[in-house]
């Protein structure tokens, strides 16, 4: 049986199974994940939200105002 103060988890699920981020540090704040699997499903649920994602731009600064975000990114 785990302890609730020693073990987090973090689980993603998608139609086709489950992926489970797990920390067993006390008070542990950092996550690994894999990037390859990880990025294409981040983008795809950004997406289904209205959110527009650019491939190879950097956004250096993001604002809220009147409930609407405003960025800017670089190129």
């Amino acid at each position: 049986m785990n302890d609730a103060s020693l073990t987090k988890s973090l689980s993603l699920l998608t139609p086709d199974g489950v992926t489970t981020f797990s920390s067993l540090q006390p008070g542990g704040e950092s996550w690994s994940v894999l990037r390859a699997r990880f990025d294409p499903w981040l983008v795809a649920e950004a997406e289904k939200e209205g959110v527009e994602c650019i491939p190879g731009a950097t956004v250096d600064a993001l604002y809220e105002e009147k409930r609407q975000s405003l960025w800017r990114y670089l190129w």
